[in-house]
């Protein structure tokens, strides 16, 4: 039996992109120390994980505040859906440093 494929985002975006867009969203928050996104399907949905670190801590709380990121060994961790950019209308705006 083959498996399905994982569905790519759907809109303009790639995977590639909407990967790269999450990135530069992250970052406005501080310097990263690490991303990763890795593709879920639940329920019939595709949802990106993300995992991020920060090199100081005061960024990894702006987003924990900002993009509803939790704590999960060691790392900042959220979910999104791949039909979700990262736009103003989207997400609330990276508060100031």
């Amino acid at each position: 039996m083959t498996a399905n494929p994982i569905p790519r985002p759907q809109g303009d975006l790639g995977i590639a992109e909407f990967a790269s867009s999450w990135r530069a969203y992250c970052s406005q928050f501080g310097q990263l120390l690490q991303f990763d996104m890795v593709l879920a399907r639940y329920r019939g949905a595709t949802e990106a994980l993300c995992f991020v670190r920060y090199e100081a801590e005061h960024a990894a709380h702006r987003l924990m505040r900002a993009a509803g990121a939790v704590q999960h060994g060691g790392q900042l961790m959220f979910a999104v859906d791949t039909t979700t950019a990262p736009d103003r209308a989207a997400i609330p705006a990276a508060p100031s440093r």
